[in-house]
């Protein structure tokens, strides 16, 4: 009788889904049962269409996770495109393969004219002819990152293989940035000079490097190779003294080992006030392995589409906040059953009434 009523008064189309408290609300002014507001509840908050479709109000859940400051240059790097752009170069070219350094900041970028795995292994050989092999590199799952060809070269290299979870702004963020901080710059030059976008590439990419960076407080080139670039539209210094080697040697090295020091520090610093602003007020679930969860749909097509898609089951657990879920598609015919990875912050969790009450 109970269930029924809260049928009616919830699931009916006339009742339209509302929620605990709008249900509850109609309910008190006709019926009683003892427990009456934890039955509701109890009914509603595993709703598998109310968690689809209900918009979330809250930040979405899962704390940051810090990544550990490199204690070199080029132990940990991260590589991504970025593209298409609406105007293609003289050349073709309409991507930018991006590598940033994660403890300098340093930027390595490179006009393609396609977003392909030949590419991108070709531009991680090229860097490392000129600057060594980096220890780890983190690039998001797409396919020129996943195929087998850059897989192949990455290894090697003996260069670890991080891949970060799709739509994570935590793990490859570092790139990310630089990403958000280049296309406005291109932009203004492009209108501004009226040249085409490959030639102004690199000047960018100069400018980006040879400037304080706001975490490090050193520039990208000062930590890459320990010391002040003489910039560009500098004067040219009449007199030159020249040590001897050894002592050069001695004074550069000690003087890098002081600017990485000061910016691991920096760095270090920053990544705790950020964790701090990210974490305020932001839920931290716990999932275990068999847990029921529904997962957040990116790309939505229509604003009546579901937000969350699901019920997925956890079958493994990669991280703090990373874990992997079956699908099961009937629908796809070639692979009909197959795992997805996803983080905490595209997961909620769900359970079946009858598993609730």
């Amino acid at each position: 009788m109970i269930n029924q009523v809260l049928f009616l008064h919830h699931d009916h189309h006339t009742a339209a889904h509302m929620g605990i408290n709008k249900t509850t609300t109609k309910l008190v002014n006709k019926y009683y049962w003892p427990n009456m507001y934890k039955t509701i509840i109890n009914y509603i908050k595993p709703c598998t269409r109310c968690s689809k479709y209900n918009y979330r109000r809250t930040k979405l859940p899962g704390k940051m996770n810090i990544i550990p400051t490199p204690n070199e240059v080029m132990d940990l790097v991260g590589m991504d495109y970025w593209g298409t752009t609406e105007q293609s170069t003289t050349n073709g070219n309409k991507y930018v393969i991006t590598m940033t350094d994660y403890l300098s900041k340093f930027v390595f970028a490179k006009a393609v004219r396609t977003n392909s795995a030949q590419e991108a292994a070709e531009f991680f050989l090229d860097v490392c002819y000129h600057y060594g092999a980096p220890t780890k590199l983190i690039t998001d799952q797409g396919s020129h990152f996943i195929a087998e060809l850059t897989k192949s070269i990455v290894n090697s290299c003996h260069t670890t293989h991080i891949l970060a979870t799709p739509y994570d702004p935590m793990l490859n963020a570092q790139t990310e940035r630089f990403n958000a901080t280049f296309a406005p710059a291109l932009s203004k030059l492009m209108n501004e000079q009226k040249q085409d976008w490959n030639e102004l590439l690199q000047p960018i990419i100069y400018a980006y490097n040879t400037s304080q960076h706001g975490t490090t407080t050193f520039s990208p080139f000062q930590i890459m190779f320990g010391g002040e670039n003489l910039l560009l539209m500098d004067p040219q210094q009449m007199k030159v003294s020249l040590s001897k080697p050894n002592q050069y040697y001695e004074k550069v090295k000690r003087a890098r080992s002081i600017i990485i020091n000061h910016a691991k520090l920096n760095i270090q610093h920053q990544s705790k006030l950020a964790k701090i602003r990210y974490d305020r007020n932001r839920l931290d679930p716990i999932y275990h392995i068999n847990d029921l969860v529904l997962i957040r749909v990116i790309n939505k097509v229509s604003k009546l589409q579901e937000k969350y898609e699901g019920p997925y089951r956890i079958i493994d657990q990669k991280g703090p906040s990373t874990f992997i879920v079956k699908i099961e598609d009937p629908d796809n015919d070639h692979n009909p059953n197959y795992t997805k990875q996803v983080t905490t912050s595209d997961m909620k969790p769900i359970c079946i009434r009858e598993d609730c009450e």
